[in-house]
């Protein structure tokens, strides 16, 4: 055999073994649900942490947190909007549950309420709180306060039967003490705002009947409770329009009594007590 016909040959012989190894996989309907796309990303105060949201197209999300050097990656499912401490040693976020779990509330007629996640950085422990509304960390040290869902109510009949507007419904408030692990509840909670710098916490109390209502300002690090002067007992405070801290800080906030859209915001004093 002449020498060109063996290249010939060797190198069809080269093709032939080649070929099997570069044909790519055919993607399955399956494959496609893996697919993954990089959302919102937060960095912790210290800058050590980075946390991340991951959405996929089969909707089976996650938040994953590793080291911004390099490490060991915690992945938190179907986890969204984290937020760290002050302290930059824990993590909280919003988390739900599967498509599939939420269908089954759904035919089932109950409510789909969401849970809360907290990560501890340095050890990578996870605890999941049921059914919480919203969470927020102190300004300072590591105060977590989350607010639970309130009672469902009948918002009631008015002209034409239409529905007349309810006072917002209170719900308990808890404010944890990472450190330690102990909990404050606060019951018929309405709102609530931590001071930008500091660990001052605002309330707003609403209770049937109104004769209850008021703002106190929580302090977990002394211990103590405020109250706002004056109480303005027998108002509603209006919905959707939390407490807010003013340019003061730890004196004064300001809150919005129940009323026209473009009512005015009251400032209060805070007095112990």
């Amino acid at each position: 055999m002449a020498p060109s016909t063996l290249r010939v040959f060797a190198l069809a012989a080269s093709f032939a073994f080649a070929s099997p190894a570069q044909l790519k996989p055919t993607l399955k309907p399956a494959d496609y649900g893996r697919w993954e796309t990089l959302g919102q990303a937060t960095l912790a105060p210290d800058g050590k942490w980075l946390a991340h949201e991951i959405r996929r197209t089969d909707k089976n999300d996650e938040l994953r947190v590793a080291p911004s050097g390099g490490g060991k990656t915690h992945a938190l499912a179907f986890c969204a909007s984290p937020a760290f401490s002050a302290d930059s040693r824990w993590l909280a976020c919003e988390a739900t549950v599967s498509e599939a779990e939420q269908d089954k509330l759904k035919k089932a007629k109950k409510p789909l309420q969401n849970k809360m996640s907290v990560l501890e950085l340095a050890t990578g422990t996870v605890v999941t709180v049921d059914d919480v509304q919203s969470l927020a960390f102190s300004g300072e040290a590591a105060f977590l306060a989350f607010r639970r869902y309130p009672p469902t109510r009948d918002a009631g009949g008015g002209r034409g039967g239409a529905a007349e507007p309810v006072d917002p419904a209170g719900s308990a408030l808890t404010v944890r003490n990472l450190a330690t692990g102990s909990d404050t509840t606060f019951g018929n909670v309405t709102g609530y705002a931590w001071q930008d710098n500091g660990t001052n916490l605002a309330i707003t109390i609403g209770v049937e009947g109104r004769t209850g209502n008021a703002i106190q300002v929580f302090d977990p690090k002394a211990g103590t409770l405020a109250k706002a002067t004056p109480c303005w007992p027998g108002k509603v405070w209006a919905r959707r329009a939390p407490p807010t801290w003013t340019r003061r800080g730890a004196s004064s906030l300001r809150a919005r009594r129940s009323g026209r859209k473009t009512a005015p915001r009251s400032t209060w004093a805070l007095r112990n007590g």
